[in-house]
C-alpha cells in the first residue's frame, strides 16, 4: 500500500487559510475584549502594531499568510520525503 503524499499547494492554501481565519477572530476578539490577554498574545505574533487596531489586522494577516507557506513547504518536503518508508 503507497503512501499519500501532501500536495504543497493544497497545504499551503488550507493552512494559509486557517491562520488567517483565527488571525481575524482573534483580532475582532481583541476589539469586543480588549483586556483578554489571549487574543493580544496571538496577534502579537504576527504583528508589533497595537493589538485591535486597523494595522495590526492588515500586517497579521500578510504576516499569517507568510508564515503559513514557510510552514507549509517545510513540513510538506519533510512528511513527502520521510513517509516513502
Amino acid at each position: 500500500m503507497g503512501t499519500r503524499q501532501i500536495e504543497l499547494k493544497a497545504f499551503g492554501f488550507g493552512l494559509s487559510a486557517a491562520i488567517a481565519v483565527i488571525t481575524i477572530l482573534c483580532w475582532v476578539a481583541a476589539i469586543i475584549f480588549p483586556t483578554y490577554q489571549a487574543t493580544h498574545n496571538w496577534l502579537m505574533l504576527f504583528s508589533a502594531a497595537e493589538a485591535g487596531s486597523l494595522r495590526n489586522l492588515i500586517e497579521g494577516v500578510i504576516n499569517a499568510v507568510i508564515a503559513s507557506w514557510i510552514i507549509a513547504v517545510i513540513f510538506t518536503v519533510i512528511y513527502n520525503r520521510t513517509a516513502k518508508g
